[in-house]
């Protein structure tokens, strides 16, 4: 899967360091990102109709992206089983 570094810079910073990224997979849009009522290390993991900043236990970018893709694979599981149950 291809993450796209969609971060957003101020004018002003010196170092532009990547904290945001996108992952478009058969109409699903995640996002693994930093948010500012969250510490600086914390990494969130958005993506209706599933994830709304669920913070992730990933401590590295790659990490969190790793897994932001095992959460969207479990609720995808989760969705197949039920429509199979019903």
């Amino acid at each position: 899967m291809k993450w796209e570094d969609i971060s957003s810079h101020s004018q002003g910073d010196k170092e532009r360091v990547p904290n945001a990224w996108q992952l478009d997979c058969a109409g699903i849009r995640l996002r693994v990102h930093r948010h500012i009522y969250h510490e600086p290390t914390d990494w969130l993991l958005s993506g209706a109709p599933w994830f709304d900043r669920h913070k992730l236990a990933s401590l590295g970018a790659e990490d969190a992206m790793r897994e932001a893709e095992q959460s969207l694979l479990k609720k995808i599981a989760a969705a197949n089983a039920a429509l199979h149950d019903a």
